[in-house]
Parts: C-alpha cells; sequence; structure tokens
C-alpha cells in the first residue's frame, strides 16, 4: 500500500513522532528527542557512505523527530497555561458544544465567548453541573441543548486527560447556570422543526422509534433511552446512534458510489458530495467528532476534485496530518481512530471485493454494485475498527461483523427513505400512516432482534478478561497485511491471522471461563466517584452499590463478565434510581434487591418497578438480611433497618476450599482500625472459621480470630499470596 506513496510514509512518520512526544512526558522525551537526534545528525554527517535506503530511514527519523517537536511546542503554548486558572472564580457566557448525563448531574462542553477572567474566544471548557436548571419564575426545568448559550458563574480545574485535549477542553470547571439563551440560526431551527416533525410522524409507534428517528436525522440524543443505546452497543452497531467519522463516511461515500452508478462525472461527483457533507455538518452542529469527520472527508473530495488522478489513499494520511496539526491530540481521539480506520479500510479493500462487479458490464452488474457498496464499505469499515473498539471499550461485540453487514447497510437505505419522507410530511402535513410505514417497520424489527439478542445474553463478551492482547495483536496484523503486502501475499496474510484472530478469541474465553470456576473474586472501591462491592463465584455474579456519584458497574466488566445476576441499590432515592438506570443501560441484570424503605417511597418504588419492568428484571425487597448463593459460595448481607446499606452493613462470604481474590482496599497501621469503619467484610474461604480475612473501604487485612496479632503485615507490598493450610487468599490493592 505504502510503495510509491511516499508522502503517506512520511505522514506515518510524523504521526509516530506526535504519539511519541505525547506519551513520553517530560524527561523521557526529552532524552529520546536527543537521541533520536544524535543519530540523526551522525547520519546526516555521514550521508555520503551510506546507501539510498539508509538515506531513507535517515529523513524518517527526521521527520518524527519533527513530529516530537511539533506535539511538544504545540503543548507548552496551547494547553500549559491552565494551571493559572487553578480554584479561580469566573463568570462567562459560552456554547454548548456537547452535553453528558449521569447521577446526580452531568456536564456541558461550553466555547467561551466571553469571560471575566480573559479565557479568550473559542475556549473550550466542560462545565460539570450537579441539578438542573430551571425558571427563577416559574421553576420549570429548562432543556439545554447544542447550540444554546449559557450564562454561568464557575470554578476552574486542571486535568490530564489527553482525550480532553482532543476535544479542545482546556480546563474543566464546577458552578452553577444563570441563565439560558435558546440557540438560533437557520439551521438550529431546521434542527428544531426536524425533531417536531418526527415526533409527529412515528406518534403512533413506540417512543423508540422516534427517539432513533431524531438520533438518525440529527444527531440528537436527549430523548434516547439509554437501554436503547446499550442494545446498539451489545449488537456493536452504536456508531448508528451517534454522528460521527464512521456515520458520516459511510453515508458520503454511499452517495458517492450511487452518483457513479448514474455515471455522473467525477469532479460533479465531488462537488456534490462536499456540499452535501458541509450541509449535513451545519444541520446537526459542530460537534468535535463532526468536525473532524468533516475535515478528513471534505480533504479527500477535494483532493479528488482538484487533481485528475487522485489518490484517495494519500488523500486520507494528508487529513490525518492536517488534523495533527490542529490539534496533535486528535490522535488519542477514539473517533478518529474509528474515522480513519473505516476510510482506510473501505480504500484498502473494496477495490478487491467490488472488481467482479466492476467494468462496462450489463446492467444487472450495475444494479449489483449499487446494493452491494454500502455492505462493502461496512464490511471494509468493521474489519478495520475492530482493533479501536477492542482496545478501548468494556465489551466487544463477537457478532459485530455479521450484524453490521445487515444492519448498518438497512440503516443507511433507511436514511434515504427518512430524510424525503419527514420532508414530504413537514410540507403537505398529513399521510403519516404511509410515510412512517416502511422506516418505522424498518426500526421496529431491528430493535426487536437486537434486543432479543441482549435478554438472551448473546453479542458481547467482556474485553478484560485476560490475555486480549493476543487477539488484539492479530487483528492489528491482519491489518498491516492489507497495507503492506502485495495482492497474494496480502490474502494468505490476512487469512491465516484471522483464523489466529478467531483462535485467540475462543481461547481466552475459555480459559476466563475456566479460571473463574476455580476462584471467587471481590472488588472493593471507594472513592468520591464510585463506591461499590462486587462479588463473582463462577457464572454468578452480585453487585451492590454503597454510594458515590456515579455508578461503577464497569468494574463488572473489568473482571470478565457480561452480565450481571444481583443488583443490590444501596438505597431508595432519586440518585440511586439514577444509578440503577445507568447500570441496566450499560448491563443486561437479572435480579434488583431493593431496600425496605415501607410506604413512605412508594412513589420511587413504582418508577423502579418500571425500569424493572422495562429491563425484564425480577425485584426483591430486603428488610435487614440477604442472603443468596453465588456460585458455590455463600453470601450473607446484614445492615440497619433505618439505614442505607452504605451506612452500616457487614457482608459475609465463605466458599469451601479453593481461592479468593480481593481487590481494592488500603493499608492500615492496626488491625483494630477497622472497628471505626461503616463497613466490614468478613471473608471465609476455608471449613475452619479460625482464619478470617476483615476488610473495610480502608483496610484489607488478615487476622488470626483467636489471637489479634497480624498474621501477615503487607504495609509495603502491593501484592502478595497469603498460604493457609495449602489454600490461597490473594490480595492486590488495585484492580487489573
Amino acid at each position: 500500500m505504502l510503495k510509491n506513496r511516499i508522502l503517506a510514509g512520511w505522514i506515518i512518520a510524523f504521526t509516530i513522532g506526535v504519539g511519541i512526544g505525547l506519551y513520553f512526558n517530560g524527561y523521557i522525551r526529552i532524552a529520546l528527542f536527543a537521541t533520536i537526534g544524535v543519530l540523526c545528525g551522525v547520519m546526516i554527517a555521514a550521508h555520503r557512505f551510506y546507501t539510498y535506503d539508509l538515506k531513507k530511514v535517515a529523513t524518517i527519523c527526521m521527520i518524527t523527530i519533527l513530529g516530537m517537536a511539533y506535539s511538544a511546542i504545540y503543548t507548552v503554548f496551547v494547553f500549559s497555561g491552565s494551571g493559572e486558572y487553578v480554584d479561580k472564580e469566573d463568570t462567562l457566557t459560552a456554547k454548548v458544544t456537547d452535553i453528558g448525563i449521569y447521577a446526580e448531574g452531568g456536564y456541558y462542553d461550553i466555547s467561551v465567548k466571553k469571560s471575566d477572567l480573559g479565557l479568550g474566544k473559542g475556549t473550550g471548557v466542560r462545565l460539570y453541573y450537579t441539578e438542573v436548571f430551571k425558571e427563577t419564575n416559574t421553576g420549570r426545568t429548562i432543556s439545554i441543548k447544542r447550540g444554546d448559550t449559557l450564562s454561568c458563574t464557575v470554578k476552574y480545574n486542571k486535568h490530564n486527560s489527553n482525550r480532553l485535549y482532543s476535544k479542545n477542553i482546556y480546563v474543566i470547571a464546577e458552578g452553577s447556570i444563570d441563565s439560558v439563551i435558546t440557540g438560533s440560526g437557520f439551521f438550529y431551527n431546521l434542527r428544531e422543526k426536524s425533531e417536531e416533525v418526527t415526533d409527529n410522524l412515528f406518534k403512533d409507534y413506540t417512543d423508540e422509534v422516534g427517539a432513533i428517528s431524531k438520533t438518525l436525522i440529527v444527531g440528537e440524543t436527549a430523548d434516547m433511552d439509554s437501554y436503547v443505546y446499550e442494545l446498539f452497543r451489545n449488537g456493536g452497531v452504536s456508531h448508528l446512534l451517534v454522528i460521527s467519522g464512521l456515520h458520516i463516511t459511510i453515508i458520503v461515500m454511499s452517495l458517492y458510489g450511487l452518483l457513479e452508478f448514474f455515471t455522473v462525472r467525477r469532479q460533479l461527483r465531488s462537488v456534490i458530495c462536499l456540499f452535501v457533507l458541509i450541509a449535513y455538518a451545519f444541520f446537526v452542529g459542530f460537534s468535535p467528532s463532526v468536525s473532524r469527520a468533516v475535515i478528513m472527508t471534505g480533504i479527500m473530495l477535494l483532493c479528488m476534485l482538484a487533481t485528475r488522478r487522485a489518490d484517495s489513499i494519500t488523500s486520507l494520511f494528508l487529513a490525518l496530518f492536517i488534523l495533527l496539526l490542529i490539534n496533535p491530540f486528535n490522535l488519542f481521539s477514539i473517533g478518529l481512530g474509528l474515522s480513519f480506520l473505516s476510510c482506510l479500510g473501505i480504500l484498502i479493500l473494496s477495490p478487491y471485493i467490488m472488481r467482479p462487479v466492476n467494468g462496462r458490464a450489463i446492467k444487472i452488474k450495475k444494479v449489483l454494485r449499487i446494493l452491494l457498496t454500502p455492505l462493502i464499505y461496512t464490511l471494509a469499515a468493521s474489519i478495520f475498527t475492530f482493533p479501536i473498539l477492542l482496545a478501548f471499550s468494556n465489551s466487544v461485540s463477537y457478532i459485530s461483523p455479521l450484524i453490521n453487514l445487515f444492519i448498518t447497510p438497512l440503516y443507511t437505505y433507511l436514511l434515504i427513505i427518512l430524510i424525503p419522507c419527514i420532508t414530504l410530511f413537514a410540507v403537505i402535513g398529513s399521510g403519516e400512516v404511509v410515510l412512517a410505514f416502511i422506516p418505522g417497520k424498518i426500526i421496529t424489527y431491528s430493535y426487536q432482534l437486537l434486543d432479543r439478542l441482549y435478554e438472551s445474553d448473546t453479542g458481547s463478551f467482556s474485553s478484560y478478561i485476560p490475555y486480549m492482547i493476543l487477539p488484539l495483536l492479530f487483528a492489528l496484523a491482519a491489518i498491516l497485511a492489507l497495507c503492506l503486502l502485495r495482492r497474494r501475499k496480502m490474502f494468505i496474510a490476512l487469512g491465516i491471522f484471522s483464523l489466529c484472530f478467531m483462535a485467540s478469541i475462543t481461547f481466552c474465553i475459555i480459559n476466563f471461563k475456566i479460571q473463574s470456576d476455580k476462584s471467587i473474586i471481590t472488588v472493593l472501591n471507594d472513592s468520591y466517584t464510585y463506591k461499590s462491592l462486587f462479588i463473582a463465584d463462577e457464572s454468578e455474579n452480585i453487585y451492590f452499590e454503597l454510594g458515590g456519584k456515579r455508578s461503577n458497574i464497569s468494574t463488572v466488566y473489568k473482571h470478565g463478565y457480561c452480565r450481571l445476576d444481583y443488583y443490590v441499590m444501596n438505597d431508595v432515592t432519586g440518585t440511586d434510581i439514577v444509578k440503577l438506570e445507568s447500570a441496566l443501560a450499560q448491563i443486561n441484570i437479572k435480579t434488583i434487591y431493593i431496600p425496605d424503605k415501607g410506604q413512605d417511597k412508594i412513589d420511587l418504588y413504582k418508577k423502579i418497578k418500571l425500569l424493572a419492568n422495562r429491563h425484564n428484571c425480577d425485584i426483591i425487597k430486603f428488610d435487614t438480611t440477604l442472603f443468596d448463593n453465588i456460585g458455590n459460595a455463600t453470601v450473607i448481607v446484614k445492615n440497619k433497618r433505618d439505614n442505607a446499606l452504605s451506612a452500616s452493613f457487614i457482608a459475609t462470604i465463605s466458599k469451601s476450599g479453593q481461592s479468593i481474590r480481593v481487590y481494592g482496599g488500603k493499608p492500615i497501621d492496626s488491625i483494630t482500625e477497622y472497628g471505626y469503619s461503616s463497613v466490614v467484610i468478613i471473608l471465609e474461604s476455608f471449613d475452619s472459621t479460625d482464619y478470617n480475612m476483615k476488610s473495610d473501604y480502608r483496610c484489607i487485612k488478615l487476622s488470626d480470630e483467636n489471637n489479634t496479632n497480624d498474621k501477615t503485615s503487607y504495609l509495603y507490598d502491593k501484592y502478595l499470596q497469603i498460604l493457609l493450610k495449602n489454600k490461597a487468599i490473594e490480595v492486590d490493592l488495585n484492580e487489573p
């Protein structure tokens, strides 16, 4: 692929340099910079004595150094001054560019218009809030949307997140919203009108159909049930619910292929696609993901327009280079990774796969071509984006390639149908039964399919199970084979690496199943954000929500599980319900345990019941004692009648033989210190109860019940294995 593409090779070297410069910060970066610089200097000084190939290596090294230098300079001049705003208060006016919601609040990504402290116009700020905005006079809750303008009082803080830097977030802030000005402009009003028309068009269908339609058209997810997103994520098609690079790439490339079918000239095809691309970006709003996708796809179209024989792959790498010049931290953006790799996959694979239906054949071949184009593009994009999903997601859908081959092209055609249907309905104001029939049925049946797959535990596995590095490496090797090898060798290598990839995934899943049958896992989390207890043995598990600002259900995935048997609520409050809803959206839950708080919480109980019914969960109320078998282990929980679960409870976990693995906690000076804790975990791992492990949020300590002296101290060790009666208890203060 890279042969005769010198510019693409240079851009790859520059990208590697940017990655090294950003990843290795401080003295390590300086040392690497100096080492590579000295080597390049020596090679340049002796360039007359080197061959042509060695000179190419020296050039690549120099470009790599240039990438390192550029990332360092950019970091110093753009993001280094954020520390001066820490703990300072400010009053600012800003435009909302993105929205996130979770328990007890959420965040707004805002672009500054005016700041009393002097933040520059256009500076990105992530504003965390703890309560919804209400009108002062009426008390009515105001729904804030992308494009609205906020006036707020904030207190700044610094962050070190590369992903936030990739979104041009300069500082983070906490504060309150003083006023909201509704957005204006042609495209904002058009977006609002489109949402209203879509609601009216699908009023006879379920709420999910209308919400999915609005997400597909305008990218608005405010009305989207989190459970719906989880269904699409489980099937590996969640990209359809986000206006991102993958979304735009498939739409524009499919339109380009459609115009080519009608023999539209190349220059005119590029102009039409470029116009549609820009108009669509204005319509959905220039979020960071949309902006990156527009720049990348737009540059490719401009190159096709400007040159007679444009090299699409070189154009794609040129787009990557420009994005890194704009912001080197774009390299850490998952959205950019998905956009770039999906485009690369389409450009590399589609010519080989489309060849049987290419050329000046009879009309039936052209019909096959227009029908197969979205399928081919989807297959290519799925293969190349799989490593990104494997590396950065809690779970990976193993049915994703199959589901993508069916649903993604279907939804591509759905977009083509939806847009004229909504436009026609907006003009005539009637005929919703006919206009909504086809798109409504497509969304309904696809939703039901994804729902059944999710409820049957079919579709995904945890990306945290041991040895997942093996399939990741084989997937990367398959992509490199496609990029670097010639045709015959390429297909041979691709076949071998693909088989190894599938075999390694099977090995990882079977190995995890064997290991999970041998031991019980106990995970404690105690922080301002997350407070939880997770217990798993064999195929069963239980999760205790113990307070905190957000649901910590991701810890279930981190230990290899994709389904939760029992979810125990901390209390019955609005915050607990929001965290339950968040958990239900992320993982399939079988049974929910609710503290019995009497008739005072009847309205909240009804909300929980509605959530449980929607997700097909059983509900069990518990008073002061909860008892259940988790695999071959026994779990007994006792708590005070009138308190939340986290306020005072004791959990006893016992299992005969085998081993118990404990994660979390902090060492303490004295075993008696656990007495002041509100939570005590007693782990009994043997037939005899002479030896117990007592642990709370502040300690994990081994003691002899008949003697208060410590049996083992590990104040200076982060990991150890304790052997008692030829059995093992493994203690690790950090989660894997």
